[in-house]
Parts: structure tokens; C-alpha cells; sequence
């Protein structure tokens, strides 16, 4: 039940900036944050990561849904155990809901959250990007720790 929390909660956050986001920021505008490194800009992104795989908005909320019912079908497996295992279901799994929400409603994803080191940009992401990179590194930190704990075969 705790992963149903932590997704509910990173899709409400995801879905409520991203509507700030698009009814008060024309696309492509910027607001300055913290000078020189990061600033609000409205994108919309119509593929993955990076733009791959663009203009394929339902083709690509097929393949995450089906992504993420694997998770959940075989998260007694892949998952970490205990609360780790909650925590990094619910990261992925709102994530990748927020995400194929904008993508089933706008046929894009809205981007905003923009750092920069000079004219050199990462790319434009949203609390659902944050919450799928978190899951994963967790994934891979709860599952190092585990495997530690567990003795040799």
C-alpha cells in the first residue's frame, strides 16, 4: 500500500506543476531561478528521453504502461524487499503515470525544470523525470545493499 502512496503523491505534484506550467508560461519562455545554473522554461517534449522516439505519443504510453504492469506483476522478484521496494514502485510508478498522462492528454510531455553551466544545457525534465531517475538509482542502491546482506550461495 505504501507504493500506492508515494505514486499518488509523485503524480499529483507532477500534474499540478506541469498545469502551472502550461497555462502561465508561454512555451519556449524562461523565468530565472538561480542565476547561471538553473531557470523555469516551458518545453513540451513529444518523445522519451532526450526526444527519442518523437511523435509517437501513444506508442510510447503503450510501452510504459506495459513497462510499468511488468513492475508490478513481477515486483516480488525484481524488487527490493520491505519498504525499499515500496518506495522505489511507487517513484517509478508515478513517474511513468504522470508522463503517459501528458502524453494520452497533450501528446506531449511538458518540460520545465532547466540547469545549465553556461551555454551548455541538461536537458529540460519534470517531477515525473525526477521521480523515474530516483526510483532507478534506489533501485540499484537498495539492491547493492541487499545483495551484501545476503550470504554467499
Amino acid at each position: 500500500m505504501p507504493a500506492f502512496f508515494f505514486a499518488a503523491w509523485v503524480l499529483l505534484w507532477d500534474q499540478l506543476s506541469k498545469a502551472w506550467i502550461r497555462d502561465g508560461l508561454p512555451l519556449h519562455r524562461s523565468i530565472p531561478v538561480w542565476p547561471s545554473c538553473f531557470q523555469i522554461t516551458s518545453v513540451r517534449n513529444e518523445g522519451a528521453a532526450w526526444g527519442m522516439w518523437a511523435g509517437r505519443p501513444v506508442g510510447l504510453a503503450v510501452f510504459a504502461i506495459l513497462v510499468l504492469v511488468l513492475l508490478v506483476v513481477f515486483r516480488r522478484r525484481v524488487l527490493p524487499r520491505g519498504p525499499a521496494g515500496q518506495i522505489v514502485l511507487g517513484l517509478l510508478a508515478g513517474g511513468i503515470l504522470g508522463n503517459v498522462v501528458d502524453r494520452l492528454l497533450f501528446g506531449c510531455v511538458t518540460d520545465y525544470l532547466d540547469f545549465y553551466l553556461g551555454p551548455h544545457h541538461w536537458p529540460v525534465f519534470n517531477v515525473a523525470d525526477v521521480a523515474i531517475c530516483s526510483g532507478v538509482i534506489l533501485f540499484f542502491l537498495f539492491s547493492h545493499l541487499e545483495s551484501r546482506r545476503a550470504p554467499p550461495p
